[in-house]
């Protein structure tokens, strides 16, 4: 099927304002110097921008923290999921109200490097729909995560015939692959692997995961599995209803 594609030179120029989607579980005690340091960089790399924070749910004075930042700054809005559900629910969220030419995705904790997008947007502007960020290495992980997160990934791979070892959620995405992701039917997401099975032009940059700048991982045991199974069983089934179609 063709389809008819804008003006890259018009819809990708340095006017094309960026969406920065951060999902914030229990971050009260960074995020206002997080967002501060991503600011800047936009700031001196003259890159139109808004931020989407989503506090999924959040304990602590996350909420507070970012209604704060919204009296003060424009360029922020922030909204508050009823409970906690979610990294995934939380971008969810972020997504369907970015409303920027390109969105990029990452967290809170500056784990993903400001200093990178920068690059991502140049390589956005050069024609890639979407910019991967791949781990050099997992940082200082536990070796029981790393463990598990090798079992997952190697599962997804058997199951879904999707390699996302090393991926991260850390990604640049075009205003149309935003909206073909927000038209995919799942219902319980994973974002780091449907951004992966949409296809479109794409482009890998590499990094070194940063220590986290305050707290620790929200990621217990039980979250995890929970999340390798949901991305495992979606993602089989959306292989088999393929198939099935094909046949």
């Amino acid at each position: 099927m063709e389809m008819m594609q804008p003006n890259m030179e018009d819809s990708r120029s340095a006017e094309a304002v960026l969406s920065v989607v951060i999902p914030a579980y229990e971050e009260g005690s960074h995020i206002k110097s997080s967002i501060g340091v991503i600011e800047s960089v936009l700031k001196e790399n003259k890159i139109p921008y808004e931020f989407i924070i989503v506090d999924d749910g959040s304990r602590d004075n996350t909420w507070a923290e970012l209604k704060s930042l919204t009296d003060t700054n424009p360029k922020v809005t922030a909204l508050r999921l009823s409970r906690n559900f979610g990294k995934e629910s939380a971008l969810c969220a972020g997504l369907t109200y970015a409303a920027g030419d390109m969105v990029l995705v990452m967290d809170a904790d500056l784990q993903h490097p400001p200093e990178l997008i920068p690059e991502m947007v140049k390589a956005w502007r050069n024609g890639a729909d979407v910019v991967d960020c791949i781990k050099n290495s997992r940082g200082k992980e536990k070796p029981f995560y790393r463990i598990c997160a090798k079992l997952f990934y190697y599962i997804l791979l058997k199951t879904a015939d999707i390699d996302l070892e090393n991926a991260s959620d850390f990604k640049l995405m075009d205003r149309m692959v935003v909206e073909a992701w927000k038209q995919l039917p799942e219902r319980t997401t994973f974002f780091r692997g449907m951004a992966s099975w949409v296809g479109f032009e794409r482009k890998q940059l590499r990094f070194d995961v940063a220590k986290r700048v305050n707290g620790k991982t929200k990621w217990s045991s039980y979250r995890l599995l929970r999340l390798a199974v949901n991305a495992i069983t979606s993602f089989t089934s959306v292989r088999a209803e393929n198939a099935l179609l094909a046949f």
